[in-house]
């Protein structure tokens, strides 16, 4: 398989964490690898909303907010070796906030994340929609497998991804329809920022990370700094049947955090 090594060590959603004997969870931000000591630059102007030692995190941090006629996000830079910035300095692009530090895996990164519409975690989104400057490519997308004799309804396996660029992966969709008709028979779609703000916010915060809810389950594979791939495998269940004598076409689609959409067809 071809493609540059990449540069990211953990993108955003499901992940097995390379560090921890593979434990599945949900991410929410990118992982940057960078030696301790490294120089970290606000990514634009704003205002310091949070910095240092926080009850909110577990290690030192610097929170930045940035509104516009668009609304405001919210950056935050965590893992740090120390906060250059205090709460309340206005900071302009390519300010030095921080440094890189240390992760509780032993890796020397920073964890990078975006907020939009409020400061909290249940409002992160993809940070490769707003960081300029990342290697691109269309994601990849395959149908693995259909069952249509599937309980409560067909069920459809797909593997997503991207090689050799910065995954930027955000939404994968899957239409069953009469082939006969063009009818839709299910509609199902797997969205990880939408998947973030849902369960993060459900009463019980460790559903986020269960591989599998709602009918929905995801398995990502391996992936850290130097992988040349980012894969996915999402299996959806509940995507209806086709009557006796007709038969079934299934559409993937995949779209990643700059709105580009890869199709996938069966037959």
């Amino acid at each position: 398989m071809g493609g540059d090594p990449q540069r990211l060590s953990s993108t955003f959603g499901p992940r097995l964490q390379v560090g921890r004997e593979m434990a599945y969870d949900f991410h929410r931000g990118i992982d940057i690898p960078a030696p301790e000591g490294t120089s970290v630059l606000a990514i634009a102007d704003g205002v310091v909303t949070r910095a240092g030692d926080d009850a909110g995190y577990s290690d030192t941090m610097v929170q930045v907010e940035h509104c516009g006629d668009d609304g405001c996000r919210w950056s935050n830079y965590l893992h740090l070796a120390e906060a250059c910035v205090e709460v309340g300095d206005e900071v302009d692009a390519g300010d030095v906030v921080g440094l890189s530090g240390i992760a509780e895996s032993g890796d020397e990164q920073l964890h990078f994340e975006i907020r939009e519409g409020r400061s909290t975690q249940g409002y992160a989104v993809h940070p490769l929609r707003v960081l300029p400057g990342l290697q691109w490519a269309p994601p990849t997308v395959s149908i693995v497998a259909v069952d249509e004799e599937a309980s409560g309804g067909a069920a459809v396996e797909v593997e997503v991804g991207t090689i050799g660029v910065d995954p930027a992966l955000v939404r994968v969709e899957v239409v069953t329809r009469d082939r006969g008709t063009d009818a839709t028979l299910g509609e199902r779609v797997f969205d990880t920022e939408a998947w973030n703000r849902e369960y993060t916010l459900e009463e019980d915060p460790g559903l986020i990370d269960t591989p599998e809810i709602d009918g929905i389950r995801v398995e990502p594979a391996p992936f850290t700094h130097g992988s040349v791939a980012y894969g996915l495998r999402v299996r959806f269940s509940g995507l209806g049947a086709v009557s006796a004598g007709r038969e079934m076409g299934v559409t993937v689609k995949a779209v990643d955090a700059y709105g580009v959409v890869s199709e996938a067809s069966l037959p």
